[in-house]
């Protein structure tokens, strides 16, 4: 007898041990979605946990705000609390479909920290599993690509998991009607001109020649075992080969051919996403490029990172200064001690005696204000990397510059380590 789909549901979830801890889900209207907002209303009811259910409104089709009132509607009858979000996409360029991804990313990760939700659950089927494995096919994708979509994975500080990944979008509409509920069926679902859709189209005709769902999921599983011996190697790599000059990363020694070795096309990417903490590696042919030119002595930068030749041999990566953000703060008094995160990497730290310095304060990169730095020099790291180090301004007025030797009561805390994080890319 098949196992319900309740039963692989709760098994999915059984990592979730902690009983009270309120848990996330995002809910477009869909079959997917509804499935598991029932699904995950029945668990949370059962082990003592509040769900939250949150839905994006796109506002890319008319019918949009309608369909996320029903969603509403539908968490009322279950007792779940419900937000909608909407997304601003005025004035946006570029792909729109990619922009919506990225958009609905953020939006719930934003609401999940600011309802102290440290799980949010998606809805991602073995459907859409085996659909992004042959769109990935397609793209000439290689082992990371092909690995796709992980039962959990980190937006930020959010987890994000994917239940319904061992179960088809067929069996959880089946499951819908034997409670007697309904669904939206977005239109562009039959979008031909989304290759999703084609993708989906083409699945029928792909059985046929043995490439089911079922065989394309097994191929993920195959690449992500693959993918975790890769990590592996190039972690052992690093250890030898990459080393931290504080805020700063050093490739030294003899390094195989980019085009043949994975290692330092992982280690390469994995550095620059680890400085600009994008979701996504660089593009292979931009990274082959600026590995390239930077052995070869030039400076280039690539995904807000500076990449130049390093004295004695090798090659440093630096922040790039314009591609970090200010933070602005207009009560530092209402920090809890930990201090300002600043660029995802750094901690700065308030002085704790001087309350006139405690109201509207900017923390961005010191630039060109490290002239105001007497002693930088004596810190003993390049002045393009000094650059890129936190500094702390009150009505455009430098007060601090603690990484750059001008402390004035202040401190800047390195937080990350790219070697911890190696297995994590």
């Amino acid at each position: 007898m098949p196992v319900s789909v309740e039963s692989r549901f709760q098994d999915a979830i059984s990592h979730l041990r902690r009983s009270g801890a309120a848990i996330g889900v995002a809910v477009s209207g869909g079959s997917d979605s509804m499935a598991l907002l029932r699904l995950a209303a029945k668990w949370g009811a059962s082990h003592d946990a509040a769900v939250h259910a949150v839905t994006v409104d796109h506002q890319l089709r008319t019918e949009s705000a309608q369909e996320a009132d029903q969603v509403a509607a539908q968490c009322v009858d279950l007792g779940v609390e419900h937000t909608i979000l909407r997304w601003d996409h005025q004035g946006i360029q570029g792909n729109t479909q990619n922009l919506a991804r990225e958009a609905r990313r953020s939006l719930i990760a934003s609401w999940a920290r600011e309802h102290m939700i440290e799980t949010v659950l998606f809805g991602h089927t073995m459907d859409d599993q085996a659909e992004t494995v042959l769109l990935r096919l397609a793209r000439g994708s290689g082992v990371d690509g092909l690995a796709v979509m992980q039962p959990c994975s980190q937006i930020g500080a959010i987890t994000a998991c994917r239940p319904l990944l061992g179960i088809t979008r067929a069996e959880l509409q089946a499951y819908l009607r034997s409670l007697g509920r309904v669904w939206i069926d977005d239109p562009s679902n039959d979008d031909l001109k989304f290759d999703r859709i084609k993708a989906r189209k083409m699945m029928d005709a792909l059985g046929e020649l043995g490439l089911t769902s079922d065989r394309l999921v097994q191929t993920a599983s195959h690449m992500s075992a693959a993918r975790n011996t890769l990590r592996q190697a190039a972690a052992a790599v690093a250890a030898k080969q990459v080393t931290i000059d504080r805020c700063d990363l050093i490739f030294m020694g003899d390094w195989p051919d980019f085009d043949v070795s994975d290692s330092p096309q992982r280690l390469f990417s994995a550095a620059v996403k680890w400085f600009s903490n994008a979701p996504h590696r660089p593009r292979f042919n931009a990274l082959h490029d600026a590995w390239t030119q930077a052995w070869r002595g030039e400076t280039v930068t690539l995904g807000g990172v500076l990449i130049s030749p390093e004295n004695g041999g090798g090659i440093r990566l630096t922040r790039e200064v314009a591609a970090t953000e200010p933070v602005m703060t207009s009560n530092l008094a209402a920090h809890d001690g930990r201090g300002i995160a600043w660029d995802h990497r750094w901690v700065v730290e308030k002085p704790d005696d001087d309350g006139a310095l405690r109201e509207n304060i900017t923390v961005s990169a010191l630039g060109a204000a490290i002239s105001e730095c007497v002693n930088w020099r004596e810190i003993g790291l390049p002045r393009r990397t000094l650059m890129a180090t936190p500094a702390v301004w009150r009505d455009n007025v430098l007060i601090a510059a603690p990484a750059a030797g001008y402390m004035n009561g202040w401190q800047a805390r390195f937080v990350a380590d790219f070697h911890d994080s190696l297995l994590a890319h």
